[in-house]
């Protein structure tokens, strides 16, 4: 289940920079999304990078939350919402974005479940 989160997460990452470099070109935060999902799908591969990546996927759900709650903001400067179509697609990947990568706040880390076995 983890990792199919961690593909889920890694394709809309990837389809989402790829679409804002289309539209706004390409930038630090965009290339930094795009190493941390090509690193989502090498801890698949590679176990010991699990932990890690597990805070990594995280921390793209709450960059992607406060970024969509940042462009909610901005949209509604002015007194009246608008949002043009190029920001309308971004702010729904950005809110599928937040949802799975805040899905992974709900699994456990091998070391909390380590930490709350009773020892002997």
């Amino acid at each position: 289940m983890v990792n199919i989160l961690k593909i889920l997460l890694s394709s809309v990452t990837l389809a989402t920079c790829f679409y804002s470099a289309g539209v706004f070109g390409i930038g630090l935060w965009t290339l930094l999304f795009i190493l941390l999902s090509l690193f989502l799908l090498l801890s698949i591969y590679f176990k010991p990078l699990a932990t890690a990546s597990l805070m990594i996927a995280r921390a793209m759900g709450v960059l992607s939350l406060l970024a969509f709650l940042l462009l909610m903001l901005a949209a509604m400067v002015g007194g009246s919402f608008h949002l043009s179509e190029s920001n309308k697609v971004i702010a729904a990947s950005l809110a599928v974005m937040a949802v799975l990568g805040c899905a992974f706040f709900l699994i456990k880390t091998k070391h909390s479940v380590d930490a709350q076995a009773p020892s002997e």
